[in-house]
Formats: C-alpha cells, structure tokens, sequence
C-alpha cells in the first residue's frame, strides 16, 4: 500500500501517524505477507503523479498480485490494516497499473528540462508570434542557404565523381 501525499496537505499530515502505525502493525502481525506499507511526496517525484493520475491528497492504493486497487475507506488504522490483509480483494477499487514511461518519454522529459532549448524555443515563439516579418525573412533565408549547401556539395559530388572516371580512362 502506499500513498501519495504532500507536506502540505492537513489530511496526510493528520494521516501521518495512522500511517506509521499501520506499518508497524504490518511488520509486526503479517512479516511473511511481504506487505510494504510506503509514502511518496509527489510535489518531490512529479512524474510518478503524472503516472497515477494523482489529483486529490493523499490517495491511497495497494498494488497486490499485479492489479492495483484503491482505496475510498475510512482513514483509521484499523480498516487499512483489514484493506491490506485481503480485504481489498473485496472493497478495492480495481484499476489498471499505468505503464511505465518509455525511453523516448524519458529522453523527451530530459529535453524538456533543459533550460538552453526551453530559451531558444521561447525565442522562436516570440519571433513567430510578434515579428512575423522576421519569421519569414528567417525562413526564407534558411532556404536559400540550404539550396546553396545543397548545389555545392551536388557540385563537388559531380566534379569528383566525374574526374575518377576521366582517370580511369587515362590508365587503360
């Protein structure tokens, strides 16, 4: 079972101590379950509220036997410990465990955080939205150099190419 919570927030700061009891009798009463009662601040780890679509402090869930349930119960130390010993098979609410982010998502997010790009993106975005003059002189002008770049280098392919074979010629 875990929660999701902020430091914050009053009903995880008044939920904190049912918590750590809740633990504490988990360990104590249920040690072979493999039970592991734990918190997660998501104003610290963001992405995992984006995961689990966390909109509401704390909520609470239990991942048993590859489903996820959540949990809508009363908040006291007695009906948690019921949840987590089987009765969420019966009370919980049954939804699916969002996937984890894929390594494009990871690299995006990277992207993202980084401060040169977010700089230069807003550039652009002023450039496009306040000086569309400068938008299409910008554009322009990146066309005409990529078509010039690109006569170039046709130009030296074709004279380099062109010379192998007059070479070749030459030999025989």
């Amino acid at each position: 079972l875990f929660e999701k919570k902020t430091k914050r927030c009053g009903h995880c700061v008044s939920l904190a101590p049912t918590w750590e009891d809740l633990a504490a009798k988990v360990a104590e009463e249920n040690p072979a379950d493999g039970i592991v009662i734990a918190k997660v601040d998501v104003t610290q780890n963001s992405d995992i509220a984006k995961r689990f679509q966390i909109q509401g402090f704390p909520t609470l869930k239990y991942l048993a036997d590859r489903k996820m349930y959540k949990y809508s119960g009363g908040r006291n130390l007695d009906e948690l410990h019921a949840f987590v010993t089987d009765g969420y098979k019966e009370t919980g609410v049954l939804e699916d465990i969002p996937a984890p982010p894929s390594w494009l998502q990871m690299k995006l997010k990277a992207l993202d955080d980084n401060s040169w790009i977010k700089t230069t993106m807003a550039d652009f975005d002023d450039i496009l939205n306040f000086r569309k003059n400068a938008a299409a002189v910008m554009l322009g002008m990146g066309f005409v150099f990529g078509v010039l770049i690109g006569l170039i280098l046709g130009m030296s392919m074709a004279s380099s190419s062109s010379g192998g074979s007059a070479a070749k010629s030459k030999k025989e």
